[in-house]
C-alpha cells in the first residue's frame, strides 16, 4: 500500500489543480480546486470555506470525483 501512496504523490507533485466533482441530487458539479497536501495515508487535502457550496454538497453526499492532469508529463489521475 505504501508504494501506491508514493506513486500517487509522485503523479500529483506537478499537478496541483484538479477538477473537483461533487454530487447534487442526480447531477455532478465540477469546479477547479487546488491540492494542498497528500498525507501518508493517501488522503488528499483541500481548503474551502465551511459555508461554501462544495462543503454543503459533501455533507449531503461524501462521494466526490477528482480529475488531475499534467500535459507536460502526459500524466492523468
Amino acid at each position: 500500500m505504501e508504494a501506491h501512496i508514493e506513486k500517487l504523490k509522485d503523479l500529483l507533485e506537478d499537478s496541483k489543480v484538479c477538477m473537483f466533482g461533487t454530487f447534487e441530487e442526480s447531477r455532478m458539479t465540477f469546479r477547479p480546486m487546488a491540492l494542498v497536501d497528500t498525507d501518508e495515508m493517501g488522503n488528499l487535502w483541500f481548503f474551502t470555506s465551511t459555508d461554501s457550496t462544495v462543503t454543503h454538497q459533501i455533507k449531503d453526499n461524501t462521494n466526490v470525483s477528482l480529475t488531475f492532469s499534467n500535459e507536460k508529463e502526459n500524466t492523468y489521475v
